[in-house]
């Protein structure tokens, strides 16, 4: 909720659904397996992120606002995880096939860390980083405190020193922006979710990127 650039973006409204309901639904439809932890921060503006998860029945996890790796940490470990999936909350369009495809890619290769976005293939909006809970709990030992705000960004700096596996999409899509950071994204993603065929649970990638590049090449 505390967005420098479009504060209490996660509640925002996307017509008939809020960007985390949609990205909720659409994360339940996972075969993984995984627990459903939202890990918001401590701070009161959050408040309200709590109790839309109490009435939802989804798990909520409290922590630091600005330690955003530690309250990762402390969330996985809570529900006794062994991997962790990352996931940012202003992705209300994230595929849940793409979750499952890395979550099986770190079973199969024991990877420290998953990603697809070491080399950056997939829209913004469509990131999924899965890391290993053993080696995110060593990393945070040495992690400085822009580190521990970005999670991630340890691990792309010391890539020497972990696993890193990186999926790739074959398409043409890095530079497509289906994430919700300023008032403009957030407008252009209500425009494509009126738009958008089917149960918005389940709509994938592939539909709405051929939604969104007829709404692109129609101006």
């Amino acid at each position: 909720m505390s967005s420098s650039r479009l504060p209490g973006k996660i509640l925002a409204d996307l017509g008939s659904v809020t960007l985390l309901e949609l990205l909720i639904r659409r994360l339940r439809t996972t075969t993984s397996g995984l627990p459903l932890v939202v890990a918001t921060s401590d701070q009161a503006d959050d408040d309200p992120v709590e109790s839309f998860c109490q009435a939802r029945t989804v798990n909520c996890f409290r922590g630091s606002l600005r330690d955003v790796a530690g309250r990762f940490l402390a969330a996985g470990q809570e529900y006794g995880a062994e991997r962790l999936v990352r996931i940012c909350a202003d992705s209300p369009l994230l595929d849940p096939g793409l979750v499952d495809q890395l979550v099986t890619l770190s079973a199969v290769s024991g990877a420290d860390l998953t990603t697809n976005v070491q080399v950056r293939t997939y829209p913004a909006g469509q990131s999924v980083e899965v890391l290993r809970t053993a080696a995110l709990a060593n990393a945070l030992q040495d992690m400085n405190d822009e580190d521990r705000e970005h999670v991630t960004r340890y691990f792309y700096r010391n890539m020497q020193s972990f696993v890193i596996v990186n999926l790739t999409s074959g398409r043409p899509w890095g530079a497509t922006r289906l994430t919700i950071d300023t008032p403009e994204d957030l407008q252009s993603v209500r425009h494509l979710v009126a738009m958008l065929p089917g149960n918005l649970a389940t709509v994938s990638l592939e539909e709405i990127m051929a939604v969104r590049n007829k709404l692109f090449c129609h101006g």
